[in-house]
């Protein structure tokens, strides 16, 4: 116990999701600045690695990790497809491993694994609460939806209709995209314009072609969504393009509580004034909040694995600029859901909360045996 703590960083530094991902290391170098690289007595040693977006280099930068620089514990990925790749692995290894921004549904549903701990999000987590307040409180009751195609907006878009339909409200049409793709007219020209609203489910990927083509081609419908198309990381290029528009997170950069107060301050100190915090670093900071009382908890036993993820999924967090988290009986967080408007205050976009959900489990209201019987969201589920 006289070495460092070793903690191995992994996400996309390179290609489609390297925005997020610089974002990501920011939000823990930042925070092991704070603490000077301290845990427990311990010195701790950082390594970043790239995933190049792709589950085979990060599997291979995880037993790189792992195998060659020793690290005790693994903090990653970006994407929800990423994560189902590289879980059974995790768990092969037998080695703590932290999702700080991935939401893939299942891996703390109907696929969950031991060594995989998740401080992020569950994507459903969002659309279930949206749906209650859109429904309850702008009084929509028919909506068309678009969605990246792949877990995140099948997740966002399946929870948002489960609800919204029970409540009464009808999803009258749901458009499919490819990640990839560059111009989304022809789906902006093909949404519904007898529907009350348009709901986004996108990513920061890309999210400048597909709000630019939504004003340009889209019907003259007010903008409604979840998942990170709405983050910081997209207002500070294209904000004013949807202004207006409500959405729903974890997180909000404009969130006026002590806590994220200081961690605004202290990003911009570090990152120049004109910086913005994002779900990204703070996903990345919390995750480093979390795993600092895990090793407190242990009194900086890192070696001892299976008491070092037992700490893991114990802790309780006060003091996380989100709000307060604690994991449920199945790995996930939970804590605070938040409706927001994107609003100019001092001539600068934000994500103004114009709502509170406490403490919201991913399985929001239902019983939890229950809903894991219904399939998976997917493309095709709910049905039209």
């Amino acid at each position: 116990m006289n070495g460092p703590i070793k903690i191995g960083f992994i996400t996309s530094l390179s290609g489609v999701g390297s925005p997020g991902g610089h974002d990501m290391v920011a939000g823990i170098e930042l925070f092991l600045k704070q603490i000077n690289y301290q845990i427990a007595g311990r010195k701790v040693e950082l390594t970043v690695e790239d995933d190049q977006h792709s589950v085979a280099y990060a599997i291979d930068k995880m037993r790189k990790l792992v195998d060659q620089d020793g690290v005790h514990i693994l903090i990653g990925t970006i994407s929800s497809n990423i994560a189902y790749g590289i879980a059974p692995t995790v768990e092969a290894m037998h080695i703590p491993m932290i999702l700080p921004i991935t939401g893939a549904d299942d891996l703390t549903k109907r696929s969950r694994y031991e060594w995989v701990i998740r401080t992020g999000f569950s994507s459903s987590q969002y659309g279930h609460p949206f749906a209650d307040w859109v429904y309850k409180n702008l009084g929509y009751k028919r909506v068309a939806t678009f969605g990246l195609d792949y877990a995140l907006g099948w997740e966002i878009v399946g929870s948002f209709q489960k609800t919204f339909e029970e409540l009464g409200g009808k999803v009258i049409q749901k458009l499919w995209a490819s990640q990839s793709l560059v111009n989304f007219s022809s789906y902006m020209n093909s949404l519904r314009r007898t529907a009350d609203s348009v709901f986004f489910a996108t990513s920061n990927l890309g999210a400048e072609g597909v709000a630019k083509s939504y004003r340009k081609f889209g019907p003259a419908l007010p903008l409604i969504g979840g998942g990170p198309g709405f983050d910081e990381t997209v207002l500070r290029d294209i904000g004013d393009v949807i202004e207006g528009a409500i959405s729903v997170s974890h997180y909000s950069g404009a969130l006026k509580t002590p806590e994220n107060l200081r961690f605004v301050e202290s990003y911009k100190k570090s990152y120049g004034t004109a910086s913005t915090t994002s779900l990204f670093t703070e996903g990345a900071y919390t995750a480093g909040l979390w795993v600092k009382k895990a090793i407190e908890a242990v009194a900086g036993a890192v070696e001892d694995k299976p008491e070092l993820l037992k700490a893991l999924k114990a802790v309780e967090l006060t003091d996380a600029p989100r709000g307060p988290m604690k994991l449920d009986a199945y790995g996930n967080p939970i804590q605070n859901v938040y409706v927001r408007k994107i609003e100019r205050v001092d001539g600068a976009l934000q994500n103004t909360v114009i709502h509170t959900f406490p403490n919201v489990s991913q399985f929001w209201t239902y019983d939890p045996i229950t809903y894991m019987k219904q399939p998976p969201y997917s493309r095709d589920y709910p049905p039209i």
